[in-house]
């Protein structure tokens, strides 16, 4: 028997087993990112709305939310748009940079993690 489960839903290996104990567990690959996704943004949203919503702090995380869920080797470092939030001339990676100076030490651990 082959049992597949999305990784919204959480159960147990050992009520798994008990309730198919033929069953292979396969960790899919897909939810498994999803997971992490979520998680790093929801960790993201909980630092955002810890500044005023008028603020260039809370403008950073809420605008460039993307650049958060890239690996900071594919940001790039050398095309600069003008961020309007900012109010200047950037590129993706000092963005990052920057909310990462301003983020605590877990949201820090759980960028450069993913």
């Amino acid at each position: 028997m082959l049992l597949v489960l999305p990784g919204s839903v959480v159960v147990t290996v050992t009520l798994l087993k008990k309730l198919f104990p033929n069953a292979k567990i396969i960790i899919d690959r897909f939810h498994i990112v999803q997971m992490l996704n979520r998680a790093v943004n929801s960790m993201r949203t909980d630092l955002m709305n810890r500044f005023d919503h008028n603020s260039k702090n809370y403008k950073l995380f809420k605008r460039n939310w993307k650049l958060f869920l890239k690996r900071y080797d594919d940001l790039n470092c050398t095309y600069q748009f003008y961020e309007r939030s900012q109010r200047k001339w950037v590129t993706a990676e000092q963005l990052v940079d920057q909310g990462l100076q301003l983020a605590d030490q877990d949201f820090r651990k759980a960028y450069w993690d993913y």
